[in-house]
């Protein structure tokens, strides 16, 4: 996502899907791969350090429902969407 992100020059959300992407490989026992470094290169020469920081550390933050959520371009809700967003998902695919 974060690479679709930067395609369309949504930098800012590629920062969030960066954060969200390094909470998921983490909790997995892995690292952020070769191609997230490269989207991380790109966030950070297109936004200030400030903003790269934020919006990093708010996708850091995101539980997996919210993160569906926000693929989807739903408002970020609290805990217990999960299987609303899950349900919409698999209807979509």
């Amino acid at each position: 996502m974060a690479g679709v992100a930067c395609v369309q020059g949504a930098y800012e959300a590629a920062a969030r899907w960066l954060g969200v992407t390094e909470t998921l490989f983490k909790a997995a026992g892995f690292d952020l791969v070769a191609a997230d470094r490269i989207e991380y290169e790109r966030v950070r020469c297109a936004l200030e350090a400030d903003i790269v920081e934020a919006a990093w550390a708010n996708g850091r933050m995101m539980r997996l429902e919210q993160a569906m959520a926000y693929a989807l371009g739903r408002p970020l809700r609290t805990p217990g969407t999960c299987k609303a967003v899950a349900d919409e998902i698999v209807r979509c695919c």
